[in-house]
């Protein structure tokens, strides 16, 4: 049996082709067949199958990123009810506390803060952590500060002015805490 590929017999297709010598004969039996038939049924069994691993590569593409999704859906919702559970302790707490970044600005209140000293979170945001005191005239308390900041703790007394101009004494805990990698000192 000779097989042959090529284009014989059929003009200008490819053609695969068996030869077969007739026993007791000069002759030959030759078979042809066209090479698009014989590898029709194999190129359609391909399709099928690149078709099928498509389609398991989309499956598994959708179920990685529903998965993703839900996992964030999941870890965001968790972040939201940290976060209002956060504010409602720190907006119900009984004392003031204020936040104040590494320099001494007011970052933040709580709303006992607010209601305390007569002041609007707003007006209080930004100015320096000795705003209050009685006796600073407005300045940041450098001291205060640089001995939570050096010893991460530090407890004092003071006399603060309310918006009405009343002054009380007060007792100012604060400590150094570390968020996000920045240095912030949480006044009570």
């Amino acid at each position: 049996v000779v097989v042959h590929i090529g284009n014989v017999g059929h003009i200008g297709d490819a053609v695969l082709a068996a030869t077969q010598p007739v026993a007791g004969t000069p002759w030959a039996l030759v078979a042809k067949a066209d090479m698009d038939e014989v590898l029709a049924e194999y190129r359609t069994e391909l399709l099928r199958v690149a078709a099928a691993i498509a389609g398991l590569l989309v499956g598994v593409f959708g179920l990685g990123f529903g998965f993703w999704r839900w996992q964030h859906q999941r870890l965001a919702s968790a972040v939201l009810r940290e976060r209002a559970r956060f504010a409602a302790v720190l907006d119900n707490a009984n004392d003031p506390i204020f936040f104040f970044s590494a320099e001494g600005r007011i970052l933040d209140l709580n709303q006992r803060a607010e209601e305390f000293y007569g002041y609007s979170r707003h007006r209080l945001m930004g100015k320096p952590a000795g705003v209050l005191r009685a006796d600073a005239g407005g300045a940041t308390d450098p001291d205060h500060l640089a001995a939570a900041r050096e010893r991460g703790t530090v407890m004092v007394e003071a006399r603060h002015r309310l918006a009405d101009g009343t002054t009380v004494p007060v007792e100012i805990s604060t400590r150094r805490v570390e968020i996000e990698g920045d240095e912030i000192l949480i006044s009570i």
